[in-house]
């Protein structure tokens, strides 16, 4: 896999690190992100993207990885020689 990072793909795999392990409320999503809750649709809108793609779904009324999404991001963060407690801290 290329260490060459897209701006989608930075994109994708913030969102998927700001959902978390446990997975958050879509509501909670946005203030995760840095962003204000007024972005709250769009940042919607984009997980709808990521849920299409089979990466993240939502259980219980929070967004939680799919068992791909997990291993995707795990595999890329890896392949950048991070882990995800390096993006964390």
């Amino acid at each position: 896999m290329s260490t060459k990072v897209s701006r989608g793909e930075i994109e994708a795999l913030c969102v998927l690190i700001a959902i978390g392990a446990a997975g958050c409320r879509p509501d909670e999503l946005a203030g995760r992100l840095g962003l204000s809750t007024t972005l709250a649709a769009a940042v919607a809108g984009y997980v709808h993207q990521l849920a299409w793609d089979g990466l993240v779904t939502v259980v219980d009324e929070r967004i939680v990885w799919t068992a791909d999404g997990r291993a995707r991001l795990m595999t890329r963060l890896a392949s950048l020689g991070l882990s995800r407690a390096d993006t964390l801290g």
